[in-house]
């Protein structure tokens, strides 16, 4: 299985996944939340994505990237990788 990041503004990847596992019980290790913080500069959050990325690409071999809003700055760092 691939990896899954989900990556969003604020605190929205961790609620979205928090709310599944609530739903669906415990969730795969394979899906991670990132959340940018409102005041992150895109250098560090771009670092922070790389790090994510090669985490769980080394760890599941393809990673599925989840953005939260098309256009915003996740989506815009993660069309980088």
């Amino acid at each position: 299985m691939s990896g899954i990041l989900v990556l969003t503004h604020g605190d929205l990847a961790k609620v979205l996944l928090e709310t599944a596992e609530r739903i669906l019980g415990e969730s795969d290790p394979a899906v991670v939340p990132m959340c940018l913080d409102w005041d992150q500069g895109s250098a560090a959050a771009t670092e922070g994505l790389k790090k994510a990325i090669k985490k769980l690409q080394d760890k599941h071999g393809s990673v599925l990237v989840l953005t939260d809003l098309f256009g915003g700055t996740p989506t815009n760092l993660a069309m980088t990788f």
